[in-house]
């Protein structure tokens, strides 16, 4: 990933980080939430209801957003925290002081979080190209039981509603990610040039 794309993935994400989480209602819900006033009409002598109820509000919350794209794949949110919570059980390294936790969208922390995520998905199409990118399955077993034995029963987890072909896929493309990092940067690897031949 070159630099340039890099710091376009990075302004695009403070964008959406800067202001664009707050809800915001769409024009006329404000006007649909409070009763209908009385008509000027109606005569004087009617009472009103003793219980009027108001039209209902829309109180549908967004569980994902996007929050960035590597080549024809786009990163939801849910993707990150997903991804944030099998890396802490992946090196069993807690990702704050307080402890494991899977970081929500609002907090500071999660843009790093997506960086990272945007960041593995590069490596990986990388991998891929250049057929490098085939894990053992054991390890992936391995790793999802990790995943499945840290979070299982923590709530957070659980609204997450993540799959086992999901995570299996996820804890693959970690992996995969992972060793052609080591593969380049092993410096045994690295060519020779012509001077230092």
């Amino acid at each position: 990933m070159t630099l340039k794309s890099r710091a376009l993935i990075l302004i695009f994400i403070q964008a959406l980080f800067s202001g664009t989480l707050a809800a915001a209602q769409p024009a006329g819900k404000n006007a649909a939430a409070q009763p209908a006033e009385k008509s000027a009409t109606a005569p004087s002598s009617e009472k009103a209801p003793a219980t009027q109820s108001a039209a209902p509000r829309d109180t549908t919350v967004s569980i994902t957003r996007i929050v960035g794209e590597v080549g024809d794949q786009f990163v939801t949110s849910r993707e990150v925290r997903i991804n944030s919570a099998v890396e802490q059980a992946f090196r069993e390294k807690p990702a704050t002081e307080k402890g494991f936790t899977i970081p929500d969208p609002t907090e500071r922390s999660f843009s790093g979080e997506a960086s990272k995520v945007l960041d593995e998905w590069a490596v990986f199409f990388e991998a891929k190209s250049l057929g490098s990118a085939a894990v053992s399955k054991s390890e992936v077993a391995r790793v999802v039981a990790l995943v499945q034995d840290r979070w299982a029963n923590q709530p957070v987890w659980v609204s997450l509603e993540v799959g086992a072909d999901e995570l299996r896929q996820m804890v693959e493309r970690k992996l995969a990610a992972d060793e052609f990092q080591k593969l380049k940067s092993d410096p045994a690897l690295s060519p020779i040039s012509d001077e230092e031949a």
